[in-house]
């Protein structure tokens, strides 16, 4: 935790993070969030009548890499009953095509890539189904055991995808604060107070003092943020690193231009494997289309949208401001 700057703020920023908290989630859960990836991907692969086992290794292709479009790619490319040489063959062919997001860093190679799919493969047909699967730290402790190259946060996301799946019905319980330097330094935001334990080590009385925090700052947010349903662990976790990074450059439904981008990159492969991809389909039965860029003239990451909570003091969201009608940012169009 150490590499991590830890923040002492006064009352007046304390309040200033609890509102821009509450107006970030309430924003980008309008727009389909925290996490749009995850509710598309499960859309992607529910629509079928898979069985539990290949809904499992979709999900793998996907958190491999985190990106939805080549997510598919790749499972369109391998079967869950495919040997070593083949994943490799396959992760070869599509390698110059895929968009591997920087939380995925630990499989910046085709080697490690397929090592990861090969060790995900085998956890499926070996491990995940003797499970409890209503047991989270049963499964949680069989997949980092098992599953080579995937973190702390791949494996909540992907433990969470298999849930929306029915594959496992445990849902995360908690923040597992061991190395969660993101959410913990966004948590001291909200409760400077507690900044030395939540930016601190990882020693047993710590991390529980954590999770006491994490649940305490949950339960108190829930009411004023002020969602039709409270906020779950794994929604609370993933709004507060993202929150995080808004205060930079991430704007609300940031998430649907970046799979967009990543989409693009994919279309060579479309275009020759005899293939058809479900990607824009599926957006399109899911999201608002003012949020779909394809739609209105954008293929990628809005760069000067993420800069309008820095430079103009607000948080753009295509639900609320026409970005085809707007020249100004600091003076942003509002739908009719």
């Amino acid at each position: 935790m150490s590499k991590h700057t830890t923040i002492s703020l006064c009352a007046a920023d304390v309040e200033h993070h609890r509102n821009g908290f509450r107006d970030w989630v309430n924003l980008e859960m309008d727009l389909g969030g925290p996490d749009p990836q995850v509710s598309l991907i499960v859309r992607m692969i529910k629509d079928s009548t898979w069985d539990l086992a290949e809904r499992a290794w979709r999900a793998a292709c996907w958190v491999s890499i985190y990106t939805v479009a080549c997510g598919e790619m790749l499972w369109k490319e391998l079967p869950s009953t495919v040997s070593d040489k083949e994943i490799r063959a396959a992760v070869d062919k599509v390698w110059p095509l895929l968009t591997i997001r920087m939380e995925r860093r630990a499989i910046m190679s085709a080697p490690r890539l397929t090592r990861f799919l090969s060790s995900f493969r085998d956890w499926i047909n070996d491990e995940l189904f003797e499970l409890d699967r209503a047991d989270y730290e049963a499964i949680w402790n069989s997949a980092r055991e098992h599953i080579h190259f995937s973190g702390r946060y791949s494996t909540i996301k992907v433990l969470e995808v298999l849930r929306r799946l029915e594959v496992v019905s445990a849902a995360l319980p908690d923040l597992r604060p061991d190395g969660a330097w993101s959410p913990r330094l966004t948590l001291s935001f909200l409760r400077p107070d507690k900044d030395a334990v939540l930016n601190g080590g990882n020693s047993a009385e710590t991390l529980a003092e954590v999770l006491d925090i994490f649940e305490d700052m949950r339960t108190e947010m829930n009411p004023f943020i002020g969602r039709p349903q409270p906020l779950d662990p794994f929604t609370f976790e993933v709004s507060l690193c993202n929150y995080r990074q808004s205060l930079k450059t991430k704007y609300p439904g940031r998430g649907h231009d970046s799979e967009l981008a990543c989409y693009k990159k994919t279309e060579p492969y479309w275009k020759y494997s005899g293939h058809t991809s479900a990607f824009l389909i599926t957006r399109y039965m899911m999201w608002d289309r003012r949020c779909l860029g394809e739609l209105h003239g954008w293929n990628a990451v809005r760069k000067e949208v993420g800069e309008t909570i820095a430079q103009h003091g607000y948080y753009w969201s295509d639900l609320v401001y026409d970005y085809t009608r707007t020249t100004d940012l600091a003076h942003p169009v509002r739908w009719d």
